[in-house]
């Protein structure tokens, strides 16, 4: 990555405006000629963190209580829990500014991300706009979530949109307002035909309810189509691995949780779409998702950027254990500690939410256990009946070995 043009930091703070930002994360009150709040990077009861909002320290915050100050920049890069460079990129995109770097990436690739996150943005908006149209696949769709148990409000926040049983509705439209076919295929969005020429949509021809996968930041970098009732072919169909898009660097649900004015204590790591979308309806707002992969380093990545506690939900049968125990292993090697939630009677989260209300799942979640304890129950039931404390070790501590804390 080059360097940053001064330029494009001076814009930055020049069209910035520092409370609005803050405001975001924080809940703000005016005192006089500057706004106070309580300090998102320590625990305090009285705010002592000052936004200045005029004067020579115009643009500039300080917490008097844990010594931390400084622009529009290092908030981010605190907050976000980012290094510099990134930290401009986020500010940068908000605004619209072209990111000029020095010796950096070209120009032209710059230009490609760009348009991808347009193509995938539109894409997202175009299915959405069938969901609520009048027409009666946007009427049967919606009737299909409710029964469900999705509420309009959840349908509306997570943009979650149809794609009509067409095989290249997507591709006529983008390409009617000006997105090429070669933008589309690098987003993704699009299939190029074996035999004929041209192209089709990545959902084919079967009606399916699409979920836009965002990153943390809140960009479309993906999207994910269920096969409705009585359709035929895979469950899910996903955009394509692309420029802007590695599943192994999101977590479904994650662009929820930054931008929630109240961050929640802790992450509660489900298995899918559905999942994370009834937690948040039901009001738990740390729920996020895997995609279709194995939970790996990356996702750790993500996970020391929120800083809050974690908890593992997963299926009480063998497979949900196994899951849990692969999960602990990874964990354990990148230093972070959690607690594991078993559900009921093989329920996923959504099950338990909508058959039991959330008043049960939030006494589930109460139920959690330390990782480690859970993964010596596992090693013991993998041992076998009877096995001596030789044998549950044989399995435990090559997982254990794996800490890079020796102490631990």
């Amino acid at each position: 990555m080059g360097l940053i043009a001064s330029g494009v930091i001076d814009q930055i703070k020049a069209r910035t405006d520092l409370a609005e930002v803050v405001g975001r994360y924080v809940e703000l009150r005016r005192v006089g000629r500057d706004i106070k709040a309580c300090c998102p990077f320590h625990e305090e009861k009285t705010p002592s963190f000052i936004v200045h909002t005029q004067g020579r320290y115009e643009g500039m915050f300080k917490c008097f209580g844990c010594g931390v100050g400084g622009d529009i920049i290092e908030f981010i890069k605190r907050i976000e829990r980012v290094e510099f460079t990134d930290a401009v990129r986020i500010l940068a995109e908000r605004l619209g500014i072209p990111l000029e770097e020095e010796g950096g990436s070209s120009g032209a690739e710059r230009g490609l991300k760009s348009a991808v996150f347009k193509a995938l943005g539109r894409a997202a908006e175009l299915y959405q706009e069938v969901m609520w149209s009048r027409t009666a696949l946007g009427e049967s769709v919606r009737g299909y979530l409710k029964e469900r148990g999705f509420t309009r409000e959840s349908v509306k926040s997570f943009n979650i949109g149809v794609q009509p049983p067409e095989w290249d509705w997507l591709a006529r439209r983008l390409e009617n307002e000006g997105c090429p076919l070669e933008i589309q295929l690098e987003a993704g969005l699009v299939k190029e035909r074996r035999q004929g020429g041209g192209c089709y949509d990545f959902l084919k021809k079967e009606p399916r309810v699409v979920f836009p996968i965002r990153d943390h930041q809140g960009r479309v970098v993906a999207l994910a189509g269920r096969i409705l009732p009585g359709g035929e072919g895979p469950k899910y169909l996903n955009t394509a691995e692309s420029l802007v898009f590695q599943k192994r660097r999101v977590l479904y649900g994650l662009d929820k949780v930054w931008n929630h004015r109240e961050r929640p204590e802790r992450l509660l790591l489900v298995e899918g779409y559905t999942d994370v979308i009834l937690a948040h309806q039901a009001g738990f707002p740390g729920a996020v998702a895997v995609l279709g992969t194995a939970f790996g380093e990356e996702h750790c990545n993500l996970l020391r950027r929120f800083g809050g506690g974690l908890q593992l939900l997963f299926d009480g049968d063998v497979a949900g254990e196994r899951a849990a125990l692969r999960s602990f292993e990874v964990l354990v090697a990148e230093g972070i500690d959690g607690d594991v939630v078993v559900l009921p009677d093989g329920m996923d989260p959504a099950d338990l939410i909508i058959r039991c209300g959330p008043q049960e799942f939030a006494q589930a979640l109460e139920q959690a256990r330390p990782m480690l304890d859970f993964a010596l129950e596992v090693c013991r039931k993998q041992a076998g009946e009877g096995a001596g404390a030789v044998r549950v070790a044989d399995k435990l501590l090559p997982i254990i070995a794996k800490a890079p804390d020796r102490l631990r």
